[in-house]
């Protein structure tokens, strides 16, 4: 028995003899090479599902803002009691996206003077702003979408609102 055990113990140190962690540079090489393509898979993954994730997507956002509410208040086959209130209701809304936006902004510039900067630098957003920027780019989809209805605009998409299904369609 003690045979088969030295024997096993000779093979064994053999076999990992000479390997080191040096000596097997290629797993470096492969695991270095996988991590890479996971931060910029996961990366486009996240700028494709957040189109808005940094502070200086939100002045492009509000430009577009812009756009579609001066679309809105040239709507004029709304009643005019009906377009008075709806109006102020959606610039009111827009008026609170800009003052939370420059908010954002303004937060985003004092974490500039820290060393957040880094992991802007390297990541591409700052994670304390992270979750006000992604909170403000929904309302603001919402409020888009909401313009664009008023405005009796074609162009929503059909995801934007869940309707019930029709009692037809699932049978009993």
């Amino acid at each position: 028995m003690s045979a088969a055990k030295d024997a096993f113990e000779n093979s064994v140190s053999r076999a990992f003899e000479g390997a080191t962690f040096t000596s097997k540079g290629h797993l470096i090489y492969y695991g270095t090479g996988f991590l890479l393509f996971l931060i910029v898979t996961s990366r486009i993954h996240v700028h494709y599902r957040y189109p808005c994730i940094t502070a200086s997507d939100i002045k492009s956002r509000e430009d577009s803002l812009e756009q579609v509410f001066f679309l809105t208040l040239s709507a004029r086959d709304r009643p005019p009691y009906a377009r008075r209130s709806k109006l102020q209701e959606l610039r009111f809304r827009k008026i609170s996206l800009n003052i939370r936006a420059r908010d954002i902004v303004i937060g985003s510039l004092e974490l500039q003077k820290t060393w957040w900067a880094i992991y802007e630098q390297y990541i591409g957003v700052l994670p304390p702003i992270l979750c006000k920027v992604l909170a403000w780019n929904e309302d603001a989809e919402i409020l888009k979408l909401d313009m664009l209805a008023f405005i009796g605009e074609p162009e929503i998409p059909q995801d934007a609102h869940c309707p019930l299904p029709d009692a037809d369609a699932f049978p009993e």
